[in-house]
């Protein structure tokens, strides 16, 4: 009997990871959602009986290796092999450049870079072996349309784009295909439990205390106002992951699309000007 596809997803107690988990279920893929603390699983659970689907749980640490190769090769022993995998897992740490420490920055570039790289390592032995396989990496519409006070979050996304460039043209050679979904702006926990202010950002005796408050107000103002559907970018990753001829690159969200059109047709200096008015703007 043929074995049903097999996607292991990073990430997957909440936000892109919770909800690609179960749409890549519904889609007839066993699903491995992943997640570095399992007794989060409630909202996946309800997800997934919501759906009528059924998911795998699995104890999963990106920035582990010893937890990393531990729960691939657990996986393929009950699956036969991963033929799916989803980069989602991801933290956000914001505050002003000047303000971020280099603990925080390796934070941030362990998990969203350095893990993405330690998962993918560890499935594609297995995906040249059969002779094929996809790899999906979900970065950010900030990868290449960098904001400010993201410049640390903004940097780990540039190098994910630059990173599944060249893995894409290596990994084809295997019929290994590898595909960026990058979303906007959407209200999931990236904005809520996985991000969080730079330590001296946070210091209320530090010179950019006051302006990160207004600007925390400015961008708890602007989630209000987003109704942007996160279901959009799970369906972004299930067309990566089952097309015939897959996208090397899916934007996703409205204002994703608008910055790149911006970003093209501006010259420089008013792209620049715009965006800065924006910034301050949320200061308001």
């Amino acid at each position: 009997m043929k074995r049903s596809r097999v996607a292991l997803v990073t990430g997957a107690s909440s936000g892109f990871g919770l909800l690609s988990s179960v749409t890549l279920a519904r889609r007839g893929f066993r699903v491995f959602a992943t997640m570095r603390a399992p007794e989060r699983r409630d909202a996946l659970d309800d997800a997934a009986a919501a759906a009528g689907v059924d998911v795998d749980v699995v104890q999963l640490d990106v920035t582990d290796d010893r937890s990393v190769v531990d729960a691939v090769r657990g996986i393929e022993a009950a699956a036969g092999g991963v033929d799916v995998l989803v980069n989602n897992a991801g933290i956000a740490i914001a505050g002003l450049f000047e303000d971020l420490d280099l603990d925080e920055l390796r934070e941030q570039l362990e998990t969203n870079l350095v893990g993405l790289v330690r998962m993918s390592q560890a499935v594609l032995p297995g995906m040249r072996a059969r002779g094929g396989g996809r790899i999906v990496n979900v970065s950010s519409a900030g990868g290449r349309l960098p904001t400010p006070m993201l410049s640390g979050y903004c940097g780990t996304k540039a190098a994910v784009d630059a990173i599944s460039e060249s893995l894409r043209i290596e990994a084809r050679r295997a019929g290994v295909r590898v595909s960026v979904v990058a979303p906007g702006t959407f209200k999931t926990e990236i904005f809520e439990r996985n991000r969080r202010t730079a330590r001296r950002t946070s210091d209320p005796e530090g010179p950019f205390y006051a302006l990160n408050q207004r600007l925390e107000r400015g961008v708890a103002r602007m989630l209000a106002q987003n109704h942007a559907d996160p279901q959009r970018v799970a369906d972004a990753v299930v067309r990566a992951a089952t097309a015939p001829r897959p996208s090397r690159y899916y934007r996703v969200g409205a204002d994703a699309h608008a910055g790149a059109v911006a970003r093209a047709l501006l010259p420089e200096a008013l792209y620049e000007w715009g965006l800065s008015r924006y910034f301050a703007s949320l200061g308001r």
